[in-house]
């Protein structure tokens, strides 16, 4: 279950205090991440197999997942749910709770060949 956690308020939606409540010129009030009240969620995802939990802002993009797993982008495939998804589209892409990914991250190296002469 994704459990917001917005700046001290109980829940998201909840009234906000009298010194956060803000309006604008036309009456519509306001987010709590519009005026400063930042919102963080938790949320559990599949990674590889392994059970992992995430504190972000939302939105929870897969670009956001990569760069919080310190891995470098030009070298990782995600799979999200059974379907690769292309990494021009990964800033579009919000993960939901109970996700289930698979983070292919490539590896260059290895000896040079060597030819031996016999």
């Amino acid at each position: 279950m994704i459990q917001p956690r917005c700046g001290g308020m109980a829940k998201p939606g909840a009234e906000l205090p009298g010194k956060l409540r803000r309006k604008t010129r036309d009456s519509h009030v306001l987010s709590p991440a519009q005026i400063g009240v930042h919102c963080h969620i938790h949320m559990k995802l599949h990674i590889n197999g392994e059970e992992r939990t995430f504190e972000f802002p939302p939105p929870f993009t897969l670009a956001i997942l990569v760069e919080s797993l310190g891995m470098k982008p030009d070298r990782v495939a995600v799979e999200l749910n059974r379907d690769i998804v292309p990494r021009d589209r990964w800033a579009d892409t919000t993960l939901n709770e109970g996700d289930k990914l698979e983070v292919v991250h490539f590896v260059g190296g290895g000896s040079p060949r060597v030819m031996l002469r016999r």
